[in-house]
């Protein structure tokens, strides 16, 4: 919780009680960037509006990053798991908050495959990898916890785009999410 590359990020919800409301004539402003209040750093969200003004170069960028941190994650999974694989999933899964349910689906779609060999002892190497990078896009998304993901991941139910173990894991990762 400090300023000296601690990595810990925390997430507070608090409940206010208004004593009293007075009309101002001005709005307050919002910070546009982080403050330090006692060694611990405040984030302010932006506004639902700012959210939504977001241009298809910033879209292509996020899914450029999923694509890339996932299949970093992938190949980590095939050998020894390095030190910065957790950051990278979580990045991976800070990436996919920031996307809409329309979103999601189509990064979901990026991933979809017909593998037509099931036999584990004549799977390909690239058969392999993709198989682990959706692996890791479904634990990504089973974390989200977005009203958009839940979305997202019941339209992928209902049309069947995930087997039965997928849809198992993605569910008990998003009862633990939300």
């Amino acid at each position: 919780y400090n300023n000296k590359g601690s990595n810990v990020v925390t997430y507070s919800k608090q409940n206010l009680k208004m004593i009293e409301f007075q009309e101002l004539t001005t709005p307050m402003p919002i910070s546009s960037q982080t403050e330090n209040k006692g060694d611990l750093e405040y984030v302010f969200e932006q506004n639902d509006q700012q959210n939504k003004d977001t241009d298809g170069q910033e879209i292509a960028s996020a899914k450029d990053t999923i694509q890339r941190l996932s299949q970093d994650l992938s190949v980590d999974m095939g050998g020894a798991i390095s030190p910065e694989s957790p950051q990278k999933f979580m990045q991976l899964v800070r990436e996919l908050r920031g996307l809409n349910e329309k979103q999601l689906l189509t990064v979901f779609e990026d991933y979809h495959q017909n593998v037509p060999n099931q036999d584990p002892e004549k799977t390909t190497e690239e058969e392999t990898v993709k198989k682990q990078t959706r692996k890791v896009i479904i634990d990504a998304l089973s974390l989200v916890g977005t009203k958009e993901c839940l979305g997202a991941v019941k339209k992928l139910v209902d049309a069947e785009k995930v087997s039965d173990d997928e849809c198992e894991q993605l569910l008990s990762g998003i009862a633990l999410s939300i």
